[in-house]
């Protein structure tokens, strides 16, 4: 059987089922209950703990089903005990929900990102119609055209070092090497 961690989840991948366990000294499972809180900027999602088998902790299970409507980001999470009218924290932390490859996943990079986007425009500079405008004292302003295209070569440049070290070429091509006497 797969064994359990004794640890609270550094990343979790959404749609996928979690598990761990936790002991903690004072707190009898019989008497006390524990929850998680795991929250991001898009919500709170409580998560109750059971009473381990052998009454020596609690077993932290959030089904495949719960983590499947997780969006993507970085969680906190907050585990608290609690009987009656009495609640305390005993532990906080971090983790990242990674997304469902069901979700879809833009796996390029922020360079790349960029690249498609500015050559989006450039292939139609009419999508935006003007070139800086101000509302209610707050300004926005574009990229002038010799400006968008020196980012463009810019971003070229550093997309093909990124798939020159993801294809093992490294950054630098050619390598030349002269021997003197």
């Amino acid at each position: 059987m797969l064994e359990i961690p004794n640890t609270e989840p550094r990343c979790i991948r959404a749609g996928d089922t979690v598990r761990w366990r936790k002991a903690l000294d004072g707190y009898d499972p019989a008497s006390w209950t524990l929850e998680y809180l795991f929250a991001s900027a898009a919500g709170v999602h409580p998560v109750n703990a059971a009473a381990s088998d052998d009454g020596q902790g609690f077993e932290v299970h959030i089904t495949a089903a719960e983590t499947a409507g997780w969006p993507a980001g970085s969680y906190t999470w907050r585990a608290r005990v609690r009987k009656e009218e009495d609640r305390y924290t005993v532990g906080e932390g971090l983790c990242t929900v990674e997304p469902a490859l069901s979700q879809g996943v833009d796996a390029r990079s922020p360079a790349r990102r960029a690249l498609d986007a500015v050559k989006e425009h450039l292939a139609n500079p009419q999508s935006i119609a003007a070139a800086s405008y101000t509302i209610k004292g707050r300004s926005l302003a574009q990229y002038t055209l010799p400006e968008l295209w020196q980012h463009h070569d810019r971003l070229v440049q550093e997309v093909a070092r990124e798939d020159a070290r993801r294809s093992g070429k490294g950054p630098g091509g050619r390598i030349l090497v002269s021997f003197r006497r």
